[in-house]
């Protein structure tokens, strides 16, 4: 019997690879529900970072991607000043799904594909002296979003603005899709007043985008990014955000979550280190993340308007995405001087807890 903890989107993905080589899994979630931390967030697993796409690789680890989920080819990006520019990619910048336990949110359909394939999921449980740990962010939080989840008669679009005075070395966006709309704000955890920040988001996006709020609920969520010399403790493997993978530049989690969840499972079913199958599999990417952060933190508000008009010019922006992913010399320096600063950030984090 495999034991998991946590049944987000890494868990479920260990949990199905588990059982489609015929292993029995029991996945023990603390909550009562599937999805019980989100509100039908949109949220968006990233195309850009790998030449294989997002979906293709899912259906290669046997995650079914018959969930509903929308291809977005362009987005509107925003200046400070919210001049507007139209950022297009020829193959699929990401890929919309929603979050939450509804059927139609992506977590519904992870779930029950999961016990399609036998995986036992007991609800209301803390799993013990657990396979695998899939439980979410356990280092102290390096980011923060705060948003809104709301009902909207408004067409299907994607906003993004750029701002220091609304996200603070970050980024706010708006997503309708299907009459659901989700507007964030992300900010480093340490600022103050958040709230004051999502009230300034809101209105800069009704000066560039149309639509109306209805049945508005407050959303929130942190963000702890790490990486790890080890993604185990003791014999216990980590996955997702329990072992800190995220993108440090951006955010975007769910592919890191399904791919370390399969990986974990591989491990345990072949019998290979797990350590040595994330490190091959995206470890570089994770550096590269965190070069890019260090680029990004240096920038304000005059480099974002650079920023936003030399991609404004091309037609296709994918080859710049991809781009930014490729380890090379200078994210390799920048990396190490990075590295460093984020030790520093940890402790001062872990002492105030």
């Amino acid at each position: 019997m495999i034991r998991i903890a946590g049944a987000g989107i890494a868990g479920l993905s260990a949990g199905i690879t588990l059982a489609r080589a015929g292993e029995k899994v029991t996945v023990y979630e603390k909550n009562k529900t599937i999805g019980a931390g989100y509100k039908g967030d949109l949220q968006g697993i990233e195309n850009w970072t790998s030449q294989k796409d997002a979906l293709e690789r899912l259906e290669e680890i046997g995650i079914r991607t018959g969930f509903a989920h929308k291809e977005v080819f362009k987005s509107t990006f925003c200046s400070p000043a919210l001049k507007r520019y139209e950022l297009r990619t020829s193959r699929p910048t990401y890929y919309l799904v929603q979050r939450g336990g509804s059927k139609g949110c992506i977590d519904h359909a992870l779930w029950k594909q999961a016990e399609k394939e036998g995986v036992k999921v007991r609800f209301g449980k803390k799993g013990e002296n657990c396979d695998i740990i899939a439980t979410g962010p356990r280092n102290s939080a390096f980011g923060v979003g705060v948003g809104l989840t709301f009902r909207t008669k408004a067409k299907d679009n994607a906003f993004a603005i750029l701002n220091e005075e609304i996200a603070p070395k970050a980024y706010a966006y708006l997503q309708i899709w299907k009459g659901s709309g989700c507007l964030v704000t992300i900010m480093p955890s340490g600022m103050k007043d958040k709230s004051a920040y999502l009230d300034k988001a809101v209105t800069e996006f009704r000066k560039i985008a149309d639509f109306d709020m209805k049945n508005a609920k407050k959303i929130a969520g942190v963000g702890s990014f790490a990486i790890p010399d080890t993604a185990k403790e003791g014999k216990a493997l980590l996955v997702g955000e329990a072992a800190g993978f995220q993108d440090f530049l951006l955010g975007f989690g769910m592919r890191y979550a399904f791919e370390s969840g399969h990986l974990a499972a591989r491990s345990i079913l072949d019998g290979k280190e797990y350590d040595e199958l994330w490190k091959e599999s995206f470890l570089d990417l994770l550096k590269a993340g965190l070069s890019n952060r260090w680029l990004f933190e240096k920038a304000g508000n005059r480099e974002y308007r650079l920023l936003l008009r030399l991609l404004g010019r091309k037609e296709d922006v994918w080859a710049d995405l991809h781009g930014q992913y490729e380890f090379g010399l200078l994210k390799r320096a920048a990396f190490l001087w990075r590295k460093e600063r984020l030790k520093i950030e940890q402790r001062i984090l872990r002492g105030k807890r």
